[in-house]
């Protein structure tokens, strides 16, 4: 079972969720924060759907940036820019949501070596892949920064808290 996370409990292995700041008014607006260990048991997203791959990502930035060449150290492109919703960014560059995606800046959860902090809520969105890193345990991630226009993919241990976005088989 994924259990929801509270003050008292760190997840560190275990599949949790918990409302950014423990504070179930951000529900509505940001969803939840799940760590990898809840992607990993694939019971996130309702039956016919599933969190996305490294490849569905990669999909989807290709999709809203022809140019993006995943295999550049760089990686730049101009993907977050048309997913991230016009409101609710504190600052940052200029957002369209042309893709219809509507990302919005849930920021994350830390996990328990770092005292397990909420950050960058308003600045920062990152939602979870389901493939895992190739050298380490990590699980990789899509990263939307209020500061770039790139959609980033890279890893993160799976204690952290993310938001997860599922599609549809």
């Amino acid at each position: 079972d994924i259990i929801q996370a509270n003050k008292d409990n760190f997840w560190d292995s275990k599949p949790n969720f918990c409302w950014y700041d423990f504070d179930i008014k951000h529900k509505a607006k940001y969803g939840a924060l799940y760590n990898g260990y809840a992607v990993i048991t694939n019971k996130l997203c309702p039956a016919g759907w599933r969190v996305p791959t490294l490849d569905d990502w990669i999909i989807l930035i290709k999709f809203l940036d022809p140019e993006f060449d995943p295999s550049s150290p760089i990686g730049m492109n101009s993907a977050a820019k048309k997913m991230k919703t016009v409101e609710y960014w504190e600052y940052g560059v200029e957002s369209t949501n042309q893709s219809g995606f509507s990302a919005v800046p849930g920021g994350y959860r830390s996990y328990s070596g770092m005292g397990g902090i909420f950050f960058e809520m308003v600045y920062e969105a990152y939602y979870w892949s389901s493939t895992k890193s190739l050298y380490s345990s990590d699980l990789l991630s899509l990263q939307l920064l209020g500061i770039s226009d790139s959609a980033i993919i890279g890893p993160k241990n799976p204690q952290y808290g993310l938001s997860v976005r599922c599609i549809r088989n």
